[in-house]
């Protein structure tokens, strides 16, 4: 049996959006991403891409 996830490619501003809903749902990222199907790991990658200005 296998337990392999299956991987959703998200865009910038579909990461942006689910950063904001994590803000506002006020809960611990670990726990609103574990409840939304996203890895952690990616969502703090994904923030500090976000939160460091583009060049």
């Amino acid at each position: 049996m296998s337990t392999s996830r299956q991987y959703i490619r998200r865009s910038r501003a579909q990461w942006e959006e689910l950063i904001v809903l994590q803000l506002s749902f006020r809960l611990s990222a670990p726990k609103f991403f574990e409840k939304a199907g996203v890895s952690y790991q990616s969502f703090m990658s994904w923030r500090k891409k976000i939160s460091t200005p583009e060049i």
